[in-house]
């Protein structure tokens, strides 16, 4: 089935929640998941916010994509946010990531015209993913 028929419908980006001390707070996170998968949502996009994620290191981004997809157990289709403002950098955690289905690629308060959002995606570095990517902009 095409990515575009699997995201259809209602899409949640899901909060990453910290404990006190600042480390995640995993269990708060499944509940979150479940939450939002038994109240009917279609999809969910993990690190999909521009709040939280910046804050993370690569390692605990990579953590909880590995949670997620553990506790969502394909009961709905997951899409991980990938954002930032370096484009090498990017290109870097979209190799790194275990990626299943699909990355959003957001540039974090950047404004990027339609034409350089496209030109991102057509690019080479795009090519070599196992995953579709999604381009957006927060602007």
């Amino acid at each position: 089935m095409a990515l575009r028929e699997q995201l259809r419908g209602t899409g949640v980006a899901v909060i990453t929640p910290f404990q006190a001390d600042m480390s995640i707070d995993y269990p708060a996170l499944e509940r979150v998941l479940d939450f939002v998968i038994k109240g009917g949502v279609d999809y969910v996009v993990t690190m999909g916010t521009t709040g939280e994620t910046p804050t993370l290191s690569r390692e605990e981004k990579k953590a909880i994509i590995l949670f997620t997809y553990e506790k969502v157990a394909g009961r709905v289709p997951i899409v991980v946010g990938v954002s930032g403002n370096n484009t090498s950098e990017l290109i870097k955690d979209l190799a790194w990531f275990p990626l299943e289905k699909a990355a959003a690629v957001c540039f974090n308060f950047s404004i990027s015209s339609n034409n350089s959002l496209i030109g991102f995606s057509k690019s080479r570095n795009c090519r070599f993913f196992a995953c579709d990517i999604i381009v957006l902009s927060i602007s």
